[in-house]
This record gives C-alpha cells, sequence and structure tokens, in this order.
C-alpha cells in the first residue's frame, strides 16, 4: 500500500474516530485503530483504490453514526447516576432514629412549649411570692420541665448515650445557663444550675460504670458537624417559644404555632440520614418559627404596652443579613459534614 495512501487513510480515521467520547477513544481507540489499518491493506491488495475509497467512504458514514449512539448512552447514564445520587440526598453514614426514637428526641422541645403555654396561667401570677424552694422547684412550669429534661438526660447516659440523648443534652445545658442567674418567687439562682447539671451527669457515669457515652459525644461531635447547628437550633428556638414580655392578646396561638414548626424541624433532623438535609430541617423549622415571631411582633404594640417611645418599624437590614449568615454557616456544617465523610469513605 501506497505510503501517501496510508498516511492520509489514518489521518481521516483519526479524525473520525474524535467524533467519539474521550472515555471511548482511551479505551478502544488503539485496537479499532489497528483493526482499520490492517483490513485498509488487504482490501488495497484485493481491489485496489476502487476498495479503498468504498472503506472511507463506508467509515465516514458509519462512524459518525456509531459516535452519536456512545455519546447517548454517556450522557443517558450519567443523567440516571445523577438522578440516583442526588446531592442533597447523600447520606454520611448516620443512622435515622426510629419514630419512637425521634419522639424522644423532639419532647424536649414539646415540653418546653407546653411549659411557656402553662406558665402564662393567670395562676402564676397571683401565686404567693415566699413559697418555700421545694414548692417552687415542683410546681414552676419552666423548672418542672427542666428536671425531666435532667431525668432524660440521666436515662441516656445510662444507656450509653444514644443519639436521642444529643437533644437532652442540649437543652440541659442551656437550662444550666439560663438557671445560672434567675430568681424564681424571690429565690436567687445562681451557679447552683451548673452544679446541678454536673451532678446528674457524674451520677449518670456512675451508674453506668464506664466513661463510655463521653468518648460517644466527643467522637460525634468531631465525626457529624450538624450537632453544632442543631445547637443553635435548640437555642433559637427556645427564645422563640419562651416569647418573654410578650403580651399579644393571640399569644397563646402564636407559642403552639412556634412549637410546632420546631418541634417538625427537630423531627426532619433526627429522621434524615443525609447531613444537608438534617441542617436544612433545622434551618425550615426555625425560619419559620422567625416568621410566626415576626408576624406575632406585627400584630401588638410593644412600645404601647409598655410606655416606651414608638421604635422603628418594618425589616432591620442588619439583622436580615446576620440571619442569612446564621443559615449559611449551619448549611456549611453540613456540607463540611457530608464532604468529609465522602473523603474518609474515599
Amino acid at each position: 500500500m501506497d505510503s501517501r495512501l496510508k498516511g492520509f487513510s489514518d489521518r481521516l480515521y483519526r479524525c473520525l474516530m474524535s467524533a467519539y467520547p474521550a472515555e471511548f477513544q482511551q479505551r478502544f481507540s488503539a485496537e479499532m485503530a489497528q483493526v482499520y489499518r490492517s483490513l485498509c491493506c488487504q482490501v488495497y491488495q484485493d481491489a485496489g483504490i476502487s476498495g479503498l475509497l468504498h472503506i472511507w467512504l463506508s467509515e465516514i458514514w458509519d462512524l459518525p453514526m456509531a459516535a452519536l449512539v456512545q455519546w447517548g448512552q454517556i450522557l443517558t447514564k450519567r443523567r440516571m447516576v445523577s438522578m440516583q445520587a442526588n446531592p442533597w440526598d447523600k447520606t454520611d453514614g448516620t443512622i435515622p432514629l426510629n419514630p419512637r426514637q425521634a419522639f424522644l428526641a423532639v419532647l424536649p422541645f414539646l415540653l418546653f412549649g407546653i411549659a411557656s403555654l402553662v406558665g402564662r396561667l393567670d395562676f402564676f401570677y397571683t401565686h404567693p411570692a415566699n413559697l418555700p424552694l421545694w414548692q417552687v422547684l415542683l410546681t414552676d412550669p419552666d423548672l418542672v420541665c427542666g428536671w425531666t429534661i435532667l431525668i432524660g438526660l440521666a436515662a441516656g447516659i445510662i444507656a450509653g448515650f444514644p443519639r436521642w440523648t444529643f437533644s437532652y443534652l442540649s437543652w440541659g445545658l442551656l437550662y444550666a445557663w439560663n438557671w445560672s442567674n434567675g430568681v424564681f418567687y424571690g429565690h436567687v439562682i445562681r451557679g447552683e444550675s451548673w452544679l446541678i447539671f454536673l451532678a446528674v451527669v457524674a451520677v449518670s457515669l456512675l451508674i453506668r460504670r464506664s466513661i463510655q457515652p463521653l468518648r460517644v459525644i466527643l467522637a460525634s461531635l468531631w465525626c457529624d458537624l450538624t450537632l453544632l447547628p442543631f445547637g443553635i437550633f435548640t437555642l433559637y428556638t427556645w427564645l422563640y417559644m419562651l416569647a418573654d414580655s410578650n403580651h399579644n392578646p393571640y399569644l397563646t396561638l402564636f407559642i403552639i404555632a412556634t412549637t410546632l414548626v420546631t418541634c417538625l424541624g427537630a423531627w426532619g433532623f433526627f429522621r434524615s440520614t443525609s447531613p444537608v438535609r438534617r441542617v436544612l430541617a433545622l434551618i425550615g423549622g426555625l425560619f419559620l418559627a422567625m416568621v410566626i415571631d415576626a408576624v406575632n411582633n406585627a400584630t401588638w404594640d410593644f412600645a404601647a404596652y409598655y410606655g416606651l417611645p414608638k421604635g422603628q418599624e418594618g425589616i432591620n437590614p442588619r439583622l436580615a443579613l446576620a440571619i442569612l449568615s446564621l443559615f449559611l454557616v449551619m448549611l456549611g456544617l453540613g456540607w463540611i459534614t457530608r464532604w468529609r465523610q465522602q473523603r474518609w469513605k474515599a
């Protein structure tokens, strides 16, 4: 076969081969080129230039069509893979809680919402101010809710700190901080709240006879950074359910609505396997609580009730920016958790 014809034939085939996807070329181009050269040499010996022209025309027609088929298969496959492996749904290996366990995790939010409602009954505004401390501890709704949460924390530590116990840990820390500067019916509570919290943890570990729950806490916080947004969620939803210094005539309905959306956010967090979706559940619940609070504040006049100068109305741009930044940080921690888990698996 003439060298010029051979060179032209090879260039023509390489040009046609470039129509194939890169993955296909890397795998099959060398073998296909070798078969093509052998076929051209054989046909040229048998039929001369006319046979060679027939092969060239066949390749010019057939090869681009075959390349289109390969592109279609690759694009279809990638689309199917992208549909099956949605980045929002990728799991980090965290096992979601079953409905019963998820209810245990949501229970502190529900209890505090109920305590916030009960604490606004007229009975607690007309109660004598000189009650003994033991009676205050057993009758004040906020304190009763706190004791119940500490009991749940102790039960979780004794059980080896299952995942639902993180809800009781975050609420226990929140109560210890809040009680460290509180006054209940004339009884002042300072640092005793932290001593009570630490005592509950210490006694639970002694009953367990192991520091394994502490290892679980540290390992979980290291592996699952979405537990940090959960702590943020607990703090802010506590503030919205508390509705302190709020005397809206429809306050009961607003507290109920805030409690429900808060419980829904916590439920979604503990029922999801994807770190991103866990954080989105928290952001969704917190955002709805903020919307309810905004409607609450817009439907009563705080300044007029307390005899204060009328303040600025509308949305504060700085506050809106701070809230957006908070949401972005929470979402970023979810993405980092997902990225770290994928990196460890690789």
